[in-house]
């Protein structure tokens, strides 16, 4: 009797442990099916249909929309650069009624007693500053003051007319004197001469006896004209001025800046006597 009920207990006992086992497995598996499928769904990307000539075609789906930009905050935003401030555009000034701007009056040309003024400053400049200077610089300006007497020289009216009237003298006393030469040397020195606007009517007198072949009338009227404006007085006095430079010069080759010093105070006085001669 004892182990027949050992035996049952035994039995039941594994009847129950049977039924745990099932309820068991089934708790624990029913879960785990949907999440197989779903992730088998996510897996598996959706299948174009297949489109059928002439059926109208399914409308397509709206874009998502998208997420409005994110605001530039001000720790992450980059200093900006001030903008630069704008100048005001010039206005001009309004125009006063019954008057008008004055006219710019014209620029005076260089005359040749202002050239001559030059030229004697620059010899004063030198005498003042001989002893500061070096030797070659003297020799460099006593070069610049000659040519500087040389274009004076050419340009003065007074000189113009006694050197043309020389050319026409010589012209007429040549072998076979030519009145268009003659004419072309009257013709330069009226380019000469228009710069300062004097001796333009001894030239018209010249021309004129030159066209009725009357040389002897030109060249007088020429050399009248010349004595008028003090030709001999600035010949002389820019012979002098021009000696007075040459000394100088060869003093400073010789070694003698004594005798190159007082040299340049004579070439003053000699640009003092031509500034005088002007008319």
């Amino acid at each position: 009797m004892h182990w027949l009920k050992w035996i049952a207990v035994v039995a039941l006992a594994g009847v129950l442990a049977g039924c745990g086992r099932l309820q068991t497995d089934q708790t624990t598996e029913r879960p785990s099916r949907p999440r197989r499928q779903l992730v088998a769904a996510q897996a598996t990307p959706p299948r174009p249909a297949a489109t059928v000539p002439g059926a109208p075609s399914a409308p397509s789906a709206p874009a998502p929309a998208q997420s409005p930009a994110t605001p530039v905050t001000a720790s992450t935003a980059s200093p900006s650069v001030p903008p630069s401030p704008q100048v005001p555009a010039a206005t001009s000034a309004p125009a006063v009624e019954g008057k008008s701007a004055a006219p710019t009056p014209p620029s005076k040309p260089f005359s040749l007693a202002d050239e001559a003024r030059s030229l004697r400053a620059g010899l004063e400049s030198l005498r003042s500053q001989f002893d500061q200077l070096a030797p070659e610089e003297i020799r460099t300006r006593l070069l610049l003051a000659a040519q500087s007497l040389s274009e004076i020289e050419t340009r003065s009216p007074a000189l113009v007319l006694w050197r043309t009237a020389l050319r026409l003298e010589a012209l007429h006393k040549g072998a076979t004197p030519d009145v268009a030469v003659a004419k072309a040397w009257l013709m330069r020195a009226r380019q000469w001469v228009a710069e300062e606007g004097t001796g333009l009517t001894a030239l018209q007198s010249a021309e004129k006896a030159l066209t009725a072949n009357r040389w002897t009338d030109a060249v007088a009227a020429l050399r009248e004209a010349a004595e008028r404006l003090n030709a001999t007085d600035q010949l002389n006095a820019l012979a002098q001025t021009r000696a007075s430079l040459l000394s100088a010069l060869e003093a400073m080759e010789r070694h003698k800046p004594a005798v190159a010093r007082a040299e340049v105070s004579e070439s003053l006085k000699g640009i003092d006597r031509f500034l005088a001669a002007i008319p």
